[in-house]
């Protein structure tokens, strides 16, 4: 019996061992089918990736992810998958649908009711049903109607939703009841807010987007007057101790700012001014930085303001400043402000960028009586500077170069004013005084001078014909001697190579391309500076192996240049364009993202913010809805602009996503009108388009500043010679319409190409840009080397359509001819 029961008992506990371990690993046995009859959809579709992932080439496997990932709601992912790589998925299409609809009414200013659509009743009792009500409500929440907002989210079950939404769903919800909930919706906003940062933290995403958008919240909650208690403040600088963890600069400066804006309200303007200046300098161009700056203002109005009848300690109308502002006091209780380079050009920044430039600029005039370091004072000069030259305000530039104090500045503080001044000059057309500014600032060699120089050079490039070359050689080698790090690195070294070779310097060339080669890919370097400029070097090692002689060099070199940001460089390096693109797609390998759906529910920024700040930064996903998104709601000038961006961005290595791209960037629209044209000439039609490109982005009504008009950009004299000269009986005063525009552009193609030679395509493209006598002057003066023509020739601009026209060309002809 004694043995019965011990038996009994092992049965028992072996049964219970059993049950535990089916309950714990009985859904990994389970495959994605039997997951997803017992409801587990998340879970199989994670087990589908998996199995794709495992076997790219399997078209049924990615077929059966793409099916489960449309009933999750992952509408980017799925439809991304579906219209690239050939498994074509009627619930993708369906939902990418209602997606487009709803952006398409909200440009309109409508909210679609996205679940009553007759396509939506498919979805009903699936995840994706409850992110079609996600997307509905954060189309009413972007409105501004809260109330209708709340009323979805609250209908949404948050463990029905995808889990990368969850945490998003939560975070509206809070929003929601803070703007449109009840008294008692609002005593929930803290909690739920605080739910998203803990969750964050548990799942190892601290500094995540949404870990840092509600830390902004619960700091912005808590110091509004809605704010249901007495310890708002006392828990929004509790949360304010996070935000430097936090990975994006906008929540950053937006709490900084919040409890800022709060202290001023409450007699602080000293704390104020501590947060917002300091909130600044994270990025003062950017869309946080703007209230920050403006909360900078006005605090230190008010902190001046404070100061300014208080007189000092021994005269008899002295007032001790309030506590808060104590301690901006010096000890014979003057105001005294402590500021730094970075400070003072935060605020010029941020004034450049929001054009504040007057208002910033008498800020900092006021402070120049209230800093004791000469170096703070004339980091002052220097921000004012940079305000006047961005106000174009000529007076108060020229009563700054007056004032008697510039004296005694420091040469770095010197160079910068001149080369403020010099910039200011310069674009009003002041050329003389312009490059003796610049020349003054570079020879002081403060932390601008590389730029300084590469302006001189701009300047006689834009100014002198002929071009001084020993000059213009000697002011870019200044450049290239100095900071690498420099913005105008790069650019000098592009404009320095062709002239020393055109200047029989050839060696020195090569000696250049090989020193900045070096540079660019010995960890000097690091990212896309260091890819381009190795782009560059290589392009013109292997131009000069070829010129002399070298055919097996100049191949290694060129062999090194891949088509990533198909530039004029990497372009014209090859015979053909044969980009390398991978042909799996990365998501297979990647787990979900927010950023993914919202791309799909057509929330491009939203989903760019997101891959921004939590990654992967190069996502395939995100540059197809950049482009895919734009499609229903802007015109075809401004897609293709779009798409061109983000071919030319480098993010594209998908050989499915390079083919969409291209299609998007490169269209050929009005071949009705093109292909006609290009037989009546005997021109190619890829020129035809290529030009169109450059000259009108494919507007047909478009007028340049010169009166060039048209798609081809025609001047009304330049047609009226060419309607005569080729009696083509065309009706002038109809110069915009396309097919007639396009006409005389085949024909002044044509007529160029008559002069210049059949085979000379940069010629032509020049002489179509500046005329056939330019052309032939500067082959005269820099030679007839195609190449270096195409660099030679006067003025950015000029250089700029020329290069850009031809590449436009090539990839035309390159799709063309495939």
């Amino acid at each position: 019996m004694k043995v019965l029961k011990t038996v009994f008992s092992v049965i028992i506990i072996a049964a219970l061992l059993l049950a535990v371990a089916v309950g714990v690993f009985w859904e990994k046995l389970l495959s994605p089918a039997q997951k997803l009859r017992y409801g587990k959809q998340f879970s199989a579709v994670e087990d589908l990736r998996q199995q794709s992932a495992d076997a790219p080439d399997d078209s049924q496997a990615l077929a059966d992810y793409v099916d489960g990932l449309a009933l999750e709601g992952n509408i980017g992912r799925a439809y991304y998958l579906s219209e690239l790589y050939g498994v074509h998925n009627d619930k993708a299409t369906a939902l990418r649908g209602l997606a487009v609809r709803s952006l398409q009414q909200s440009t309109d200013g409508r909210i679609l009711d996205i679940t009553a659509e007759p396509e939506a009743q498919q979805f009903m009792e699936t995840p994706a049903w409850e992110v079609l009500r996600y997307l509905e409500g954060y189309r009413h929440a972007l409105s501004g109607d809260w109330m209708s907002a709340r009323n979805e989210f609250m209908g949404i079950a948050n463990g029905d939703l995808p889990p990368a939404l969850r945490g998003w769903h939560k975070y509206y919800l809070a929003r929601a009841y803070r703007y449109g909930g009840d008294e008692e919706q609002k005593q929930l906003v803290l909690k739920l807010l605080r739910e998203v940062v803990e969750a964050e933290a548990k799942a190892g995403q601290q500094g995540s987007l949404l870990h840092g958008r509600a830390v902004y919240n619960i700091i912005d909650w808590c110091v509004s007057d809605d704010y249901p208690g007495e310890d708002g403040p006392q828990l929004a600088t509790e949360a304010a101790d996070s935000l430097d963890e936090l990975h994006e600069a906008w929540a950053r400066q937006k709490g900084d700012t919040a409890l800022g804006d709060y202290l001023l309200a409450n007699g602080d303007p000293g704390g104020a001014w501590r947060l917002s200046s300091t909130a600044l300098l994270l990025d003062p161009a950017g869309n946080g930085g703007k209230a920050a700056g403006e909360l900078a203002l006005r605090s230190m109005q008010e902190i001046l303001a404070a100061f300014s009848n208080k007189g000092t300690a021994g005269s008899p109308d002295w007032q001790p400043a309030e506590e808060p502002l104590r301690p901006l006091m010096n000890p014979s209780g003057e105001l005294q402000v402590e500021l730094g380079r970075e400070q003072v050009r935060a605020i010029a920044d941020w004034a450049v960028a929001n054009e504040k430039a007057a208002e910033a600029s008498a800020l900092l005039v006021a402070l120049r009586a209230h800093v004791s370091e000469r170096a703070a004072w004339e980091e002052l000069r220097v921000g004012e500077a940079i305000c006047y030259r961005s106000a174009k305000d000529r007076p108060a530039m020229q009563a700054l170069m007056l004032d008697a104090n510039l004296h005694g500045m420091s040469d770095r503080a010197l160079s910068e004013i001149y080369f403020e001044n010099g910039l200011l000059l310069k674009g009003s057309g002041e050329w003389n005084g312009a490059l003796d500014q610049l020349r003054s600032s570079a020879t002081l060699n403060g932390p601008r001078s590389g730029e300084a120089w590469f302006q001189c050079y701009l300047v006689l490039k834009r100014v002198q014909d002929p071009l001084n070359v020993d000059s213009a050689i000697g002011y870019l080698q200044h450049v290239m001697d100095g900071d690498a790090a420099s913005d105008a690195f790069p650019r000098a070294f592009e404009e320095l190579v062709p002239l020393l070779i055109h200047n029989s310097s050839r060696t020195a060339a090569r000696q250049l391309c090989e020193r900045v080669l070096g540079l660019a890919t010995g960890g000097t370097m690091e990212g896309e500076r260091g890819t381009e400029l190795a782009t560059v070097a290589r392009f013109w090692l292997g131009w000069i192996a070829q010129q002399e002689g070298d055919s097996a060099l100049a191949k290694r070199y060129r062999s090194e240049i891949s088509i990533t940001h198909w530039n004029y460089y990497e372009i014209t390096a090859h015979q053909g364009i044969e980009p390398h693109m991978a042909s799996v797609p990365a998501v297979l390998g990647q787990p979900e993202s927010a950023g993914e759906y919202f791309a799909g529910m057509g929330l491009t920024t939203n989903a760019a913010e997101v891959y921004n700040t939590d990654g992967p930064a190069d996502s395939q996903l995100l540059a197809f809805f950049r482009i895919d998104n734009a499609v229903p709601v802007m015109d075809l000038p401004s897609v293709q602009w779009r798409a061109t961006e983000v071919l030319e961005s480098g993010a594209v290595n998908e050989a499915a996503l390079l083919e969409y791209v291209l299609a998007q960037s490169y269209p050929r629209p009005f071949d009705d009108v093109v292909n006609p044209a290009a037989q009546e000439f005997n021109v190619d039609p890829a020129l035809i388009y290529a030009v169109i490109k450059k000259e009108s982005n494919f507007k047909p009504a478009d007028v340049s500043w010169a009166g060039a008009e048209g798609l081809m950009q025609l001047m009304p004299e330049s047609a009226k010679w060419l309607n005569e000269r080729y009696s083509l009986g065309v009706d002038l005063t109809k110069l915009r319409d396309p097919k007639q525009n396009v006409r005389l552009g085949a024909a002044n193609l044509r007529s160029l190409y008559d002069q210049l030679g059949q085979d000379n395509i940069r010629g032509v493209i020049i002489a179509h840009n500046k005329g056939a006598g330019n052309y032939q002057k500067w082959t005269g003066r820099y030679g007839s080397n195609p190449v270096l023509i195409s660099e030679l020739v006067p003025n950015e601009e000029n250089e700029g359509f020329i290069k850009r026209v031809l590449r436009y060309y090539l990839i035309y002809k390159w799709l063309e001819e495939r």
